[in-house]
């Protein structure tokens, strides 16, 4: 299992070194990117959702709560750098501890100056949809029924749709860098096997006693 971690950065500079400490220490991320005013799907005015995903949309787990995902495109528009990174779940902690001491933002307090002078992230009725976000397209619900010498095996989807949670592992982050863990439901599938039984009648030409 993997999680999404996150920092905030003043600058690309300090962002980019980030990148280079993580590589250093031989962190097993599987994919860092670094995200600012230049990045695909970045919003000068408006906020993520889970239909328009904005720069999210290029980090494989990255299903954040709305409120910390609008706080950190918040601190983009306001010029500062994001660097969020897949880690494989043993490497969590130590990621964290190289970005908390890579001159990452306080994302906590910096937010607080912002509120503190009328900046408040969208409401869901602004929007902004729930916690979580649907993967993938909607599952076929159409049974489907085979023959199999003499026997029929029905198909059922038994979920229709996939929902991913992203929450915050509080117990993980630190101060200043954030880690979020991935809930992901699997899908499956049953089979039912029919079994048919065929009762040949056949007349009787004896007396009954």
């Amino acid at each position: 299992m993997s999680s999404t971690i996150t920092a905030l950065f003043d600058n690309r500079s300090d962002a980019e070194a980030a990148k280079e400490r993580l590589k250093a220490a031989r962190v097993d991320v599987d994919h860092i990117h670094i995200h600012d005013k230049t990045s695909a799907g970045y919003n000068a005015t408006g906020y993520s959702t889970h239909q328009d995903r904005g720069m999210w949309d290029s980090i494989k787990h990255a299903f954040l709560p709305d409120e910390d995902r609008h706080t950190y495109e918040e601190g983009v528009r306001r010029g500062g750098v994001l660097l969020t990174a897949d880690v494989e779940d043993a490497h969590v902690d130590e990621a964290v501890k190289v970005l908390e001491d890579a001159n990452s933002v306080d994302i906590d307090d910096r937010s607080s100056e912002w509120r503190s002078s009328g900046w408040d992230h969208p409401t869901a009725g602004s929007g902004a949809a729930g916690l979580g976000a649907l993967s993938g397209n909607t599952a076929d619900s159409t049974n489907r029924t085979h023959d199999l010498d003499g026997e029929r095996e029905e198909v059922v989807p038994i979920v229709e749709e996939q929902l991913v949670v992203g929450k915050r592992d509080v117990d993980r982050g630190g101060v200043r860098v954030r880690s979020y863990v991935t809930e992901t439901p699997v899908h499956e599938q049953i089979r039912l096997r029919n079994e048919q039984v065929h009762v040949e009648r056949r007349a009787v030409d004896k007396p009954l006693l």
